[in-house]
């Protein structure tokens, strides 16, 4: 069995994780995150990186295997009081490392987390269309809660949008 390698996201991280990105974006219609803007760049996703280090209620972990960066979840929560408790969250692994374990293991690392910074509900939005990606939420006890009626294009069609979120047990 492989171990896997889970662990947090630095701006050190930079050129491995832009090529992670656009891997990820060229792969898969499904990845509709730009971290640091349309154009990517290198700089925008190291101040990306940055701040997510120095935010205390924002962490990256990523997937490491065979000496690369082969996935990612991003968690963002809120510093205002009422939805201090809501992070959401954006996942991605590369296809051909999806279905072993490491997606499972990024929501993993992303719960835990949360929970120790005393965030209790994750969010995320999932396209309908992507089944494998609804399949590992699901199996991790992410519920849908709402849809936005054809909010992405795919392909030149337009698509409904999940909302999904799961409410986390506190630390005991």
């Amino acid at each position: 069995m492989r171990m896997i390698a889970i662990r947090k996201v630095t701006s050190q991280d930079a050129e491995a994780f832009l090529r992670l990105i656009f891997d990820l974006q060229r792969e898969s219609e499904h990845i509709l995150c730009q971290p640091g803007g349309p154009s990517g760049s290198e700089k925008k996703i190291t101040d990306w990186l940055k701040r997510s280090e120095s935010h205390p209620r924002m962490v990256i972990f990523a997937a490491e295997a065979c000496g690369r960066l082969i996935g990612f979840a991003a968690v963002s929560g809120h510093e205002e009081k009422p939805i201090r408790h809501r992070a959401q969250m954006i996942i991605g692994v590369l296809k051909e490392w999806q279905r072993q374990g490491y997606g499972r293991a990024l929501l993993d690392a992303a719960e835990t987390w949360a929970k120790k910074q005393d965030i209790h509900r994750l969010e995320l939005t999932v396209g309908a269309t992507n089944r494998p990606a609804m399949l590992l939420y699901g199996l991790a006890g992410y519920r849908v809660e709402g849809t936005r009626k054809a909010s992405i294009t795919l392909n030149g069609k337009r698509v409904n949008e999940f909302y999904m979120a799961k409410l986390l047990q506190r630390p005991t």
